[in-house]
């Protein structure tokens, strides 16, 4: 299949499914990869867990707290390490007699190095087995005991001893730093708006009396449509969303500018916060479905706005495509510890431990300014947060974001996402135009648009043109997937 890069599919079992169990799945590859990809451990590390200043945003489909401490569990064993190493070659470098012939050798006769390698060949072949031998135990406890024992395939089956303590609290208050404020969301889909005129009565004309519509009536009705619907994995809750560079001047949300607002806070602050402050403070109504063990999930924030003769709705869809494809190569692994993958390991580790005992001053050096380059970038960010009264505490990225690819995995993960995405918006549209009806506000134009909305995607059988979408007209608008490229390109093109 042209958006299939995996021989099947990974199916759910109907009777482990549910938000708890893709939560654990999806918490399981990231955690292992805390061990198989130094980028990503270092990324989450650097850009999530070391930001002491820095608002976090919502980690959809995985608990964060476990990833975080298997990639602290990795870097730490990585440290030891590298520590062991430096050790071995500290020790022979001043106890062999190795160093002060070396020191002569190069300041009298630089011509004898080879006569002195000779000399010390015994300590250097010794120095380089024990070298070996460091190597091989941490690539065996990291790949036998650590991703094949906790986290390979057959853990499935008990997962909780994957990825414990999983029960997290919906995020009800993100802080944003970029353009966006939806960060933590993945890629847009699309967005949709309309606005409707509350003068203009069923059938024409205008209407007479007051007008009894209220945002808190047209959400609760939008919030009960979309119980109705009963999808495995749907979760919907109020959000406010804060620019980074305003929220210190609510002492509420932040008692003082080094402390930064909690992540959850009461129901009731996301509409107090923002009714006011629309510049700076919106609230929406975020809709996630999290789907395929936690390789997609798809949200939609919707908002709605009330004026004095009209009603403005909007909505914006993302998606967190699935994990990179290496991370999923974890349930392919071997678990039978066999003699020549052992072997294997035995030589690779011979061939690097030369190199990586050199390198060993230098990586512990680094390991060593660590703190002070984290005290050295917390100084300075207490001085900007003094001297900047819009120093910008928002968020840039999440975990699931640092680990997500551009691109599907299985076909049937499109279509999923066009499923879901149109069954929402159905929903969302429907619950509208009955309420409006309720209160004898005219829906005719709303009606236009959901087929304009809801048929977005088109495709042409019986030839050979086949559209994501298709727009034409002045100043038309094609609202194209952003996650076309989530297809893989043939080798061929």
């Amino acid at each position: 299949m042209p958006d299939s890069i995996a021989d099947t599919p990974q199916l759910l079992d109907p009777a482990t499914s549910g938000p708890s169990r893709t939560r654990l799945e999806s918490t399981r590859y990231l955690a292992a990869a805390a061990y198989s990809d130094a980028a990503f451990r270092d990324s989450v590390l650097d850009h999530i867990e070391r930001q002491e200043y820095r608002c976090r945003a919502p980690e959809f489909g995985i608990d964060e707290r476990t990833v975080i401490e298997e990639c602290r569990r990795a870097d730490r064993r990585w440290k030891v390490r590298d520590a062991l190493l430096l050790a071995v070659l500290l020790a022979f470098l001043f106890l062999s007699g190795f160093m002060p012939d070396l020191q002569y050798v190069l300041s009298e006769s630089p011509e004898d190095f080879g006569i002195l390698l000779q000399v010390h060949a015994a300590e250097l072949v010794l120095l380089v087995l024990i070298g070996a031998a460091i190597l091989f135990t941490e690539v065996l406890l990291r790949e036998h005991f650590t991703l094949r024992r906790r986290f390979a395939k057959l853990v499935r089956q008990n997962p909780e001893a994957a990825a414990p303590g999983t029960k997290t609290t919906r995020q009800n208050l993100v802080v944003y730093g970029g353009y966006s404020p939806f960060v933590g969301s993945g890629l847009t889909l699309r967005d949709w708006s309309f606005s409707v005129n509350l003068q203009k009565a069923v059938g024409g004309g205008v209407r007479a009396g007051p007008n009894n519509l209220s945002v808190k009536a047209l959400t609760d009705l939008v919030q009960s449509r979309l119980d109705d619907l009963r999808i495995p994995g749907l979760e919907h809750y109020h959000v406010l969303f804060a620019d980074g560079r305003y929220i210190r001047n609510d002492r509420r949300l932040m008692p003082s500018p080094y402390n930064l607002p909690p992540r959850s806070v009461p129901d009731e602050i996301p509409f107090e916060e923002a009714r006011d402050r629309e510049t700076s403070r919106r609230t929406y109504l975020c809709i996630a479905i999290t789907d395929w063990s936690g390789e997609l999930v798809l949200t939609t924030y919707v908002r709605f706005k009330q004026g004095e003769a009209n009603l403005f709705a909007e909505a914006s869809s993302f998606i967190v495509p699935p994990l990179k494809q290496a991370y999923y190569q974890l349930d392919s692994m071997d678990l039978a510890l066999k003699i020549r993958r052992l072997v294997a390991l035995a030589i690779q580790s011979l061939i690097a431990a030369p190199f990586r005992l050199v390198w060993s001053p230098f990586s512990v050096y680094r390991i060593m300014m660590k703190p002070l380059q984290h005290w050295s970038v917390g100084r300075h960010t207490r001085k900007a947060i003094d001297d900047n009264p819009l120093f910008n505490y928002g968020a840039l990225t999440s975990i699931r974001q640092l680990g997500m690819e551009d691109r599907f995995r299985v076909y049937f993960q499109r279509l999923d996402r066009d499923m879901h995405m149109k069954t929402v918006e159905q929903c969302l549209i429907d619950a509208i135009v009955d309420c409006l009806e309720e209160h004898d506000i005219d829906t005719s134009d709303i009606r236009e648009r959901r087929t304009a909305i809801l048929n977005n995607g088109v495709m042409i059988s019986g030839g050979v043109v086949t559209a994501e979408s298709i727009a034409a007209g002045s100043g038309a608008k094609s609202v194209v997937s952003k996650l076309q490229s989530m297809a893989p390109k043939s080798k061929g093109g």
